[in-house]
C-alpha cells in the first residue's frame, strides 16, 4: 500500500507502522515476514501480538527484526576495492497499546526497542521509542505516529552518540463501501530533524473474492442443540466462543516516496498470506519481494 498504513494498522505489522493499532486486533497472532532486497540483502521480522485483555483495554506485542547483507563490496578512502563485508542490523521491540473513551474509538501505543548493528568489525548498540495514536471518527480512521521519538546509538569506532531523526507520520483511511470491498489510505511522512520535503503516500485495496467463512462456536450454534444437549454444551458455547475467520482475497496497490507497491492478500483457514513487490524509484531491476504469514492462536 505504498507505506500508507499508519491510519489502517489492522494486523500484527501495526507494531512497526502504528503500535496503537494493536488495541484494535481481535486475535492473538504469530506473524512471520521475509523480504528480499537488492544488493543481496534480506530482512525479516517475527512478531507475537495479543489483542486487548479481559478488560478490553490493554494490548501487547513483541517483535524481532533483522536485516543482513552478505558479500557487500568494501572500498578504501580512494575508491579501491577491499574485502567484502557482512552487515547485520537487528532490533527487538516491546509494544503496548490501550483503548480510551466510552466507545473505545481512540487508542494510544508505544514501542520500546533495542538496536544492535554490525558492519565488519564495527559494532553499534542503542535503543529508543516510537509513539502512535489511532482514532475512529464516523467513517474515517485517523492515524498519527512519531517514529524514533528518542532513539540513540553508540558505535565502537566513534566517541559520540548518534541520534536518529524523528519521523512524523500522519494519515487518514476510509472504506469506500459498507461491505469493506474498497479501502483507500493517504499519508504524509515528514522528517522533523531536517528541512527535507514531506513524502506523500497513497494506497488501497480491493476485495476480489469472499468465501463462506468459518465459525466453530458462536451463539448462533445454540439453535443447533436439542433441549437435552443444551445444558451440556452451554458452557463450551459461551466460554469458548470463536470469532469468524473470513475467507477473502484482496489486491493491494500503493505509491509513496518514488516506490510503487503491488500485492495480494489471501485469508483462508484462519491464516493470512501476503505476497507483494515494491519497485524503488520505479526501477524494475531493484524489485523488493515480500512475504508475510499471520497465524492466529
Amino acid at each position: 500500500m505504498g507505506g500508507a498504513f499508519v491510519a489502517v494498522a489492522d494486523d500484527p505489522s501495526a507494531i512497526f507502522h502504528n503500535p496503537a493499532g494493536l488495541a484494535t486486533l481481535e486475535w492473538s497472532y504469530l506473524s512471520l515476514h521475509l523480504q528480499k532486497i537488492p544488493l543481496n540483502k534480506y530482512s525479516g521480522t517475527i512478531s507475537l501480538v495479543s489483542p486487548p485483555d479481559k478488560t478490553g483495554k490493554w494490548a501487547y506485542g513483541f517483535a524481532g527484526r533483522f536485516q543482513t547483507g552478505l558479500g557487500i563490496q568494501g572500498y578504501d578512502a580512494v575508491g579501491n576495492k577491499t574485502k567484502k563485508l557482512t552487515n547485520y542490523s537487528n532490533a527487538a521491540y516491546f509494544s503496548i497499546a490501550r483503548k480510551f473513551g466510552k466507545l473505545d474509538n481512540f487508542s494510544l501505543g508505544v514501542n520500546l526497542k533495542g538496536i544492535y548493528e554490525k558492519l565488519d568489525s564495527i559494532d553499534g548498540y542503542g535503543g529508543g521509542m516510537d509513539v502512535g495514536a489511532l482514532i475512529k471518527v464516523s467513517f474515517l480512521n485517523i492515524g498519527v505516529m512519531v517514529e524514533d521519538v528518542f532513539t540513540v546509538e553508540k558505535f565502537t569506532s566513534r566517541n559520540e552518540l548518534i541520534y536518529y531523526d524523528r519521523i512524523l507520520k500522519m494519515g487518514v483511511s476510509t472504506n469506500l463501501s459498507k461491505e469493506n470491498i474498497w479501502k483507500i489510505s493517504v499519508q504524509i511522512d515528514k522528517n522533523l530533524s531536517t528541512s527535507n520535503k514531506a513524502i506523500f503516500r497513497v494506497g488501497g485495496y480491493f476485495k476480489l473474492w469472499q468465501g463462506k467463512g468459518d465459525i466453530d462456536y458462536s451463539l448462533e450454534n445454540l439453535r443447533n442443540f436439542e433441549d437435552d444437549n443444551f445444558e451440556k454444551n452451554f458452557d463450551k458455547i459461551i466460554k469458548d466462543p470463536k470469532k469468524e475467520f473470513k475467507e477473502e482475497l484482496f489486491f493491494n496497490i500503493g505509491f509513496g516516496g518514488g516506490n510503487l507497491g503491488l500485492g495480494w492478500t489471501l485469508k483462508i483457514w484462519g491464516v493470512k498470506f501476503d505476497l507483494a513487490s515494491s519497485f524503488p524509484e520505479l526501477d524494475w531491476d531493484k524489485t523488493n519481494v515480500l512475504f508475510t504469514l499471520d497465524i492466529p492462536y
